[in-house]
C-alpha cells in the first residue's frame, strides 16, 4: 500500500514536468468480479504482459504513462496520462477490447487520496477523511490550534501518570498514521506518539487530542505539485539527537523531492543508540540515496517541534499548503 501511494506520487510529479497545459490523469477500475471472483473468471496467466504491450512503443497506442501492478490477481485500478485526448480515448478502447475494464474518467479520488487537477498543478489531500475522524472521535466542535504539536511537549513514558484504555488510543492514532500519506505536517508527532502506545497515559491521550485540534483548524492543507520544469532528485535530512525519552535513540527525519516536488518522506527512531551527534547525523545522511542540501534545513519539520511562526514557514518550503 505504501508503495503504490509513492509511485503514485512519483507519477504526479513527472505529470507536472510537462509543457502541456491539457495534461491530465486518468483511471480504469477492474470489476470485483474478476479480483475475488471464481477461477473461471481469472485471465491467463501472459495478461501482464499484454497489458504493458498496451502502453509499449510497438502499439498505436503509445506516449501513455502507465502505473499497474504486475501482478493481474492484485491488479484494481490502472492510472494513465497523457497530453493527447485522442491517445487517452485509443487507450481505454483498447482496455476496453482486452479486457472486463470500465473507465472512471479523470481521476478525482485514488487509494483514498482526493486529486484536484487544475491548470496551475495538482493537489493531493484528504479532506474528506479529515472530516470523518473528527466526527468520529467527536472533536468536530473543539477549539483548533496552529501547530499539530507544543514545541516544549515533554513527552515522556510519564509511568506515575493514569492509564487510559489502550484501544481508544491506539485507533485515534491509527487514524493519524493513515493521514500521513498525504500530511507529512502531522508526520512528527504520529510516529512519536507511536511509541507510547502499549501502555498509553492521559497525558499521551492529550496530545494525541491536540493533532486532532490542529486538523479541526486546518483540514484541507494538502500536498502541491506546482507546474516546474525540473527533474533534479534532491533529498533533506536532519536528525533528533537522543530525542527518544525511553531508550535515548535518536530520531531519523528525511524528504525526497524531484525539483520543487515532494515524492517521500521518512521520520523513524533510529535502531542504536549514537554516541555523538556526529554519529547520530551520519546515520540520518546515510538513509538518503542522493546528494543531500541541508541549507534550508527543510527536514526539521519532522524529528523537533516548533512554535506556529517556524512551523508555518517549514510547511510551503516543503510543498505542503492549503487548497
Amino acid at each position: 500500500m505504501l508503495s503504490m501511494m509513492r509511485i503514485f506520487r512519483m507519477l504526479l510529479n513527472f505529470n507536472e514536468f510537462s509543457e502541456d497545459d491539457e495534461y491530465h490523469d486518468a483511471n480504469q477500475e477492474v470489476p470485483a468480479t474478476i479480483l475475488h471472483g471464481s477461477s473461471e473468471a481469472t485471465p491467463p496467466v501472459d495478461t501482464p504482459a499484454t497489458v504493458e504491450s498496451i502502453a509499449s512503443s510497438s502499439s498505436p497506442v503509445q506516449n501513455l504513462e502507465v502505473v499497474v501492478d504486475l501482478n493481474f490477481n492484485n491488479l484494481d485500478d490502472i492510472i494513465f496520462g497523457s497530453t493527447n485526448d485522442v491517445l487517452c480515448g485509443d487507450f481505454e478502447r483498447v482496455m476496453h477490447e482486452k479486457f472486463e475494464m470500465s473507465a472512471i474518467g479523470e481521476m478525482t479520488f485514488f487509494l483514498g487520496l482526493q486529486v484536484q487537477q487544475t491548470e496551475f498543478g495538482i493537489f493531493i489531500h484528504q479532506t474528506k477523511y479529515v472530516g470523518d475522524i473528527l466526527s468520529r472521535f467527536q472533536m468536530s466542535d473543539t477549539m483548533s490550534t496552529g501547530t499539530p504539536f507544543a514545541k516544549n511537549h515533554g513527552i515522556t513514558l510519564d509511568l506515575k501518570g493514569e492509564s487510559i484504555d489502550s484501544s481508544l488510543y491506539c485507533t485515534m492514532f491509527g487514524s493519524l498514521m493513515y493521514l500521513t500519506a498525504s500530511r507529512p505536517d502531522i508526520m512528527y508527532p504520529t510516529c512519536l506518539l507511536a511509541r507510547y502506545q502499549a501502555n498509553p497515559k492521559v497525558s499521551h491521550l492529550m496530545v494525541v487530542k491536540r493533532t486532532f485540534r490542529y486538523l479541526k483548524g486546518f483540514p484541507e492543507t494538502s500536498l502541491w505539485y506546482p507546474r516546474d520544469n525540473s527533474f533534479d532528485l534532491i533529498a533533506y535530512s536532519d536528525f533528533d539527537f537522543g530525542g527518544c525519552k525511553i531508550d535515548g535513540k535518536s530520531t531519523t527525519a528525511g524528504f525526497q523531492f524531484l525539483g520543487n516536488l515532494l515524492v517521500t518522506w521518512q521520520c523513524k527512531k533510529q535502531t542504536c543508540v549514537a554516541t555523538s551527534t556526529c554519529e547520530a547525523e551520519y546515520i540520518a545522511t546515510s538513509s538518503c540515496c542522493s546528494q543531500v542540501y541541508t541549507d534550508d534545513q527543510r527536514a526539521n519539520l519532522f524529528p523537533k517541534a516548533f512554535d506556529k511562526s517556524r512551523f508555518d514557514f517549514l510547511l510551503p518550503v516543503n510543498g505542503i499548503k492549503g487548497k
